[in-house]
């Protein structure tokens, strides 16, 4: 059997391989599967590995990583015949050998006829994108298998600073193994670096609440953990409208008694983003949300206008609109 695996998250997709050669090699070691990378071997040369008979075991795997069907003469991308060369093996394989092409780097265009061809001839799996629901669930199995009890304040603490990373969240998981009293929320914020917008749509709603209650000293902490990881303000300013563009439009769909369902279905996005979206703006007018609206294009004008600069101008926008007393409700 020859497959093709797909999926967004690096450490997702490396242990469905290790499942897939586990089950089909009995095993998995150094030596068995052989892991090559086509963007540093030639098809010739992973094709020959292919067809060559396993030594002292029933079968052999090959693991081809960075694959890519988009067929081009630069380096690391297959030719025409490289292509069609892989496309004869697969449509008539070496029995003993399992060939797993690893395309998550470069996911194959499904409307190509070599694309359509490949999956017909391989078992194709793409591994779904983990969503923040999937990933907590992840987290506290883990913690619960390293007998970790947190209470509820270090719990919200933790899941804020882990971007939505499974590879990061192992490494990090190691260090509160190793740690040998009371794990605390400030504990957290010391081993845990925050990688804000790591965690994309999760980021973004603590970032806009933050503003939305007015909280300065959290709206310019959540400001200078994101001025660390970007210097590309503008399209920053372009985000934060596009998620109180979001945010404006579930607070009126729920205005006029849409479902979360019917909210995800009108908004054609995940139900669990709704829901935790609607945990933020339920604190929150229409009106809330349309003044900051209103002072994100004011900035975009004076930006465009060259009134001033993008950095200084989003600090301001962040201060006046946090910097006055409590809305009243």
């Amino acid at each position: 059997m020859n497959y093709i695996v797909e999926g967004k998250d690096a450490y997702l997709t490396s242990e469905q391989i290790r499942k897939i050669m586990t089950e089909e090699l009995g095993g998995f070691d150094e030596w068995n599967p052989e892991v090559f990378s086509m963007d540093e071997t030639t098809v010739d040369e992973i094709l020959h590995a292919a067809q060559q008979f396993p030594f002292l075991s029933d079968k052999k795997g090959i693991v081809v990583k960075n694959c890519d069907f988009s067929v081009s003469g630069k380096r690391g991308k297959p030719k025409r015949e490289d292509l069609d060369k892989l496309i004869g093996y697969l449509e008539n394989p070496n029995p003993t050998t399992v060939l797993c092409l690893d395309v998550s780097q470069n996911p194959p265009d499904g409307r190509s006829q070599d694309s359509k061809k490949l999956k017909k001839i391989c078992r194709y799996i793409k591994i779904p994108p983990l969503d923040q629901e999937a990933f907590s669930r992840l987290v506290h199995q883990d913690l619960s298998k390293m007998k970790i009890r947190l209470d509820a304040k270090t719990d919200a603490v933790l899941m804020e600073r882990l971007p939505l990373d499974v590879a990061n969240w192992k490494t990090e998981a190691e260090k509160l193994r190793n740690v040998s009293g009371p794990i605390t929320p400030e504990l957290i914020e010391e081993l845990l670096p925050r990688h804000f917008f790591g965690n994309g749509e999760k980021d973004a709603l603590l970032f806009s609440n933050a503003i939305l209650a007015k909280d300065l000293k959290k709206t310019m902490e959540y400001w200078n953990d994101i001025s660390v990881m970007t210097k590309d303000y503008y399209s920053l300013i372009g985000l934060t409208a596009s998620q109180f563009r979001f945010l404006y439009k579930v607070k009126y769909l729920d205005s006029v008694r849409l479902s979360e369902e019917g909210i995800a279905k009108e908004l054609d996005v995940h139900p669990y983003r709704v829901k935790k979206t609607l945990e933020t703006v339920s604190k929150y007018s229409l009106e809330d949300i349309s003044k900051v609206l209103d002072e994100l294009s004011k900035l975009d004008v004076d930006i465009k206008t060259g009134n001033i600069e993008d950095k200084t101008g989003f600090e301001l926008f962040l201060l006046r609109v946090t910097g006055g007393k409590a809305w009243n409700r």
